[in-house]
């Protein structure tokens, strides 16, 4: 896996987000934007409706994308899913906590931390 491959990555695990993808041409190339601005919102829905199935599926794939080697990997995590959702959905935080593998919860507290936020 490397940084050129995430968004087909991300779209071969979630395919029901390629619509939505496919109609936002201007974010092809750029995976920071598609995460940030696609995935995350998902995130929320998945989250607020209790769909285990996909929030048990999404934390294998962010523990998979954090323990890459690849330091570009690892920021679009972060910055682009994991901060976002500490600055802007932190409400659906102790639900999705609860699926999150050890590595991605430490950088969910990370960011917690950063902000001084504390839901856990």
């Amino acid at each position: 896996m490397d940084y050129e491959e995430l968004i087909n990555y991300l779209l071969i695990q979630f395919p029901s987000l390629k619509e939505e993808y496919l109609e936002n041409e201007h974010m092809h190339g750029l995976p920071h934007c598609v995460y940030e601005t696609i995935l995350v919102p998902e995130i929320e829905v998945w989250c607020k409706t209790k769909n285990d199935n996909n929030l048990v599926k999404l934390s294998d794939f962010l523990e998979e994308l954090l323990l890459s080697d690849d330091s570009k990997i690892k920021e679009v995590v972060n910055v682009s899913v994991l901060e976002p959702i500490v600055l802007g959905s932190k409400d659906i935080i102790p639900y999705l906590s609860r699926h999150l593998h050890e590595v991605s919860q430490q950088e969910l507290d990370y960011w917690q931390k950063r902000y001084s936020i504390n839901d856990n």
